[in-house]
């Protein structure tokens, strides 16, 4: 009951996109890491040293999702654009909240939409084409996230969600991201000079790669 009471006044409180803010701060530091540990990358809130609990993204992602049963709030999530704002609000995200229980909260997420083609469009396009998020989390993460978007690409709708997204848009994603010349860097640090991810290298990149080479061919 408490929980479907907390879900019914998100609801009233402007739905699911007023949850999105907390993402960026699940890893911000604690009162006594001082300020001098928040760093910035390329425009984007990046997290402290302080270490990254995956359990608590994946509660926020699941808090989400059952905001979105109710039918305010996913009413409120189109109208606010609120999966745009999501793929902002996971760029801003360490890579170190990745993991395969968060992955496994978010791809619920992403399922619990198909009832909704505008609502799962949105998710799609905005998160697990938004490679910037998941560049730099581990490797196994990139795995999932590469095989899902297959899985999606190939399956029943094929069609639409090609003709959606367009092989282009995986190109680039190949290009940008997962080639030996990609224009990002291989090591993602903080102000401070903390890592807190790394691109796949060597024989994982060549994986990711064969991954979105086979979804752009087929």
């Amino acid at each position: 009951r408490q929980r479907d009471f907390a879900e019914a006044v998100l609801c009233g409180l402007g739905g699911p996109p007023s949850l999105l803010p907390l993402l960026p701060l699940l890893d911000l530091p604690l009162p006594d890491d001082g300020l001098d540990s928040l760093p910035v990358n390329s425009g984007n809130i990046a997290p402290s040293s302080r270490v990254s609990d995956p359990t608590d993204a994946a509660a926020v992602l699941e808090l989400i999702q059952s905001s979105l049963r109710h039918a305010l709030g996913a009413q409120a999530m189109l109208a606010g654009h609120g999966f745009a704002l999501m793929g902002h609000a996971l760029r801003c995200m360490s890579p170190a909240v990745w993991d395969v229980r968060s992955f496994a909260a978010l791809e619920s997420l992403g399922d619990s939409l198909q009832h909704s083609e505008e609502l799962h469009r949105s998710f799609f396009i905005n998160v697990y084409l938004n490679f910037p998020i998941w560049v730099y989390a581990p490797v196994i993460v990139q795995k999932h996230v590469l095989g899902h978007i297959a899985k999606i690409v190939t399956g029943d709708r094929a069609p639409y969600f090609r003709k959606m997204i367009s092989v282009q848009r995986i190109v680039d994603g190949l290009r940008c991201y997962y080639s030996l010349g990609s224009p990002v860097v291989d090591v993602l640090k903080s102000v401070s000079g903390d890592k807190l991810g790394e691109r796949p290298r060597g024989a994982e990149l060549l994986m990711l790669r064969s991954l979105l080479l086979q979804t752009a061919r087929s």
